[in-house]
């Protein structure tokens, strides 16, 4: 929907913060809107003026001054609403014709007190009246801007990032030529101009590796490719180095001083390839401590979310508790547990980017200064031997002459490492980045026990139950998971799947285990006897209520389906999640839910949902959320004795008949709505 231009109207008076807005805050656009008549009294007679139907097949009034298309950019914004429409389509014949249109705007005047005028009070009264949120109109139309300039700012960043990297690819070949004094002489071997990797690299796999042996044989595929690719080297290198033997001979260089010279060389060849390989050897250090910095990042950022979460908990602890002491010493101790192994961790990456620094300070002493000087040794050899050959007796200019087609063959090889080395490094960054992997994969279990026995949270489940919680990164949506470790393959299970709010979005793994997230909120459920799967998807941006995030729930669902037995499916949400709920059981229904739950979210079109449907909200909830979800949900709708932020944590702690279990997750799947 395109509600900018009533959008620009609401920045102009201030009622939204500009910086919100990224491109609608174009400031002569709103100084115009200040001052609109639309929006202080425009009559039924001025609404006679404007041709609707033009207007809305799109035909712009060339005539109309800039105040009256702003005005008819408004009126059409506001016909573009779905629930605006049926209202206005009285005829129901699906189109809005200039008499409707008119008689619908006549209709909604009058609400600020004056009869014939048209204000923006009776605009939002009249909106109001159809139960649509406009608040979240604009949140969607905000997000949907600011997602638009993300993804352009990524691409100028990508297209900015290609061209200094081509950039600087034609600097080294110029530079390269330049110090070669052109093309190789006749019979060099030549090397493939193309920057891609050589070798037997093969493309990235389409299952991305998760075990600690899958992520193993993948690095270990790509240790052979850099061995293939160093091979290939060392085979043109010593093609190049065969040919500039062959060169030297035909200047009339003695068989004694080739000798010599040969010797010299060699004994500086070996120095460069021994410098060579402890760069790279050094080079493979810095991606191994990189990696495990990293992955030891992710931990603390675990570790402060839990401390966090405990920290909260001890908080909560009411005085009036009879064990309030006993449990604010339970909660200290494990948050003290926690706090020491986040410094531990913490001290470990000190000494970890200790030695990266180090490394690097050495690498860079070998890059600029050790290997350039054997460089700089071989190119004075070269040009002793050609003064002391008989080349020398013509002259300068001629010893330079054959000193510089010789060392056409030293700019190849130095060409040729030079691809090797760029090839090796896109591999190295591959492998590091499976390092990250492996490291998480295999300290996975060790680092998620010690955050979850030292967790200040309710039990997540009944001791005889084994429960796991994980962060699942696969693909384009990950999602925690909760589920038993162990299921009868022959037992359909049943899925809930939640969907967090408008607070969780883009904070990753750390968002989930918030406060507000699925990670802080499922350890207060009642989980007692529940035998089944949460999947808990996570957001990187915007909102549930669009294609992507569609697609991407749609594919996740269809993975974990092919791969589980699965039973009744629900799909729930809170807040921007429940509004979530309600579009993705609108978009994917009964082909792959059974019901769905509201938890104070709302969107329109609740009627065309084709699976059962039931809403929550807290009693604390701002009236106008409750007003709009009563009448979306009616008779469907529950009203809790709790606030919007504790509403999931209320519901699921219900348990009437005492059986240890969730009456609400008893209903959910005993289908007793």
């Amino acid at each position: 929907m395109d509600f900018q231009s009533y959008l620009q109207r609401r920045i102009s008076d201030g009622s939204y913060n500009r910086a919100a807005f990224g491109g609608l805050t174009d400031n002569a656009v709103a100084d115009r809107l200040k001052n609109l008549s639309l929006f202080s009294s425009v009559s039924a007679e001025d609404l006679q003026k404007i041709d609707f139907e033009k207007l809305f097949a799109g035909e712009v009034n060339e005539n109309a001054s800039s105040e009256e298309m702003l005005a008819a950019d408004v009126v059409s914004s506001l016909f573009e609403m779905e629930e605006v429409q049926a209202a206005a389509d009285l005829d129901g014949d699906g189109e809005i014709s200039q008499y409707e249109a008119q008689s619908f705007l006549a209709s909604i005047m009058g609400t600020d007190g004056e009869a014939m005028d048209l204000s923006l009070e009776d605009i939002e009264a009249a909106i109001e009246k159809m139960n649509i949120d406009l608040e979240k109109v604009a949140e969607d139309a905000i997000n949907e801007v600011l997602e638009a300039a993300k993804e352009e700012e990524a691409q100028k960043a990508e297209e900015a990032a290609q061209q200094a990297q081509q950039a600087q690819q034609a600097q080294q070949a110029q530079q390269a030529a330049s110090a070669g004094g052109g093309a190789p002489a006749a019979g060099a071997a030549q090397t493939p101009a193309s920057n891609k990797p050589t070798g037997s690299q093969t493309p990235a796999t389409a299952t991305k590796p998760e075990t600690p042996e899958e992520i193993k044989a993948l690095i270990t595929e790509k240790e052979g490719d850099i061995e293939k690719i160093n091979s290939d080297a060392e085979d043109a290198i010593q093609e190049q180095e065969q040919a500039k033997t062959d060169a030297v001979k035909s200047k009339g260089i003695t068989e004694a001083q080739q000798k010599e010279y040969q010797e010299k060389e060699d004994a500086l060849n070996e120095k460069i390839e021994n410098a060579e390989k402890d760069v790279q050897d050094k080079e493979k250090n810095i991606s191994d401590w990189k990696s495990s910095i990293s992955s030891n990042e992710s931990y603390i950022s675990n570790l402060e979310s839990q401390i966090a979460a405990n920290n909260s908990r001890l908080n909560s602890i009411s005085d009036d508790d009879e064990n309030a002491s006993t449990k604010r010493s339970e909660i200290q101790a494990k948050t003290k547990n926690l706090e020491d192994e986040k410094k531990r961790v913490e001290d470990e990456n000190k000494d970890l980017q200790k030695k990266v620094d180090d490394e690097e300070k050495s690498l860079n002493e070998l890059r600029n200064t050790t290997i350039p000087g054997y460089e700089q040794d071989k190119a004075d050899l070269l040009k002793t031997m050609m003064q002391n050959s008989p080349i020398a007796h013509g002259g300068e200019a001629a010893i330079n002459s054959a000193v510089n087609d010789l060392q056409k063959y030293d700019t190849k090889i130095a060409e040729i490492k030079q691809k090797r080395d760029t090839d090796i490094q896109a591999i190295r960054a591959e492998i590091q980045d499976l390092q990250v992997q492996l490291k998480t994969a295999e300290a996975k279990d060790d680092r998620n026990n010690l955050i979850r026995e030292n967790s200040a949270e309710a039990p997540l489940f009944d001791p005889n139950l084994e429960i796991s919680t994980q962060y699942i990164t696969d693909g384009n949506m990950p999602y925690m998971l909760i589920g038993p470790k162990d299921a009868d393959p022959n037992e359909e299970l049943p899925v809930l799947v939640y969907l967090h709010g408008m607070g969780e979005v883009g904070k990753g793994e750390q968002g989930l285990y918030s406060a507000h997230g699925p990670g802080g909120i499922v350890p207060d459920w009642d989980l007692q006897n529940f035998n089944g799967y949460i999947i808990c998807p996570q957001l990187a941006s915007g909102s549930w209520e669009n294609s992507t995030a569609e697609a991407n729930l749609r594919a996740l669902m269809d993975d974990f389906n092919a791969t589980h037995n699965t039973g009744k499916s629900v799909i729930m949400g809170a807040s921007l999640g429940g509004s979530g709920a309600i579009y993705m059981a609108g978009q994917m229904g009964s082909e792959y839910f059974d019901e769905a739950v509201a938890l104070s979210g709302y969107r329109g079109g609740v009627a065309n949902i084709d699976i059962p449907i039931t809403g929550y909200v807290g009693n604390a909830d701002d009236s106008k959320s409750i007003n709009i979800m009563r009448g979306q949900f009616g008779d469907d709708l529950k009203v809790l004795n709790a606030t919007h932020g504790t509403l999931p944590k209320t519901l699921f702690t219900m348990d009437e008949d005492g059986d240890g279990c969730s009456d609400f997750l008893q209903q959910l799947y005993a289908r007793k709505y």
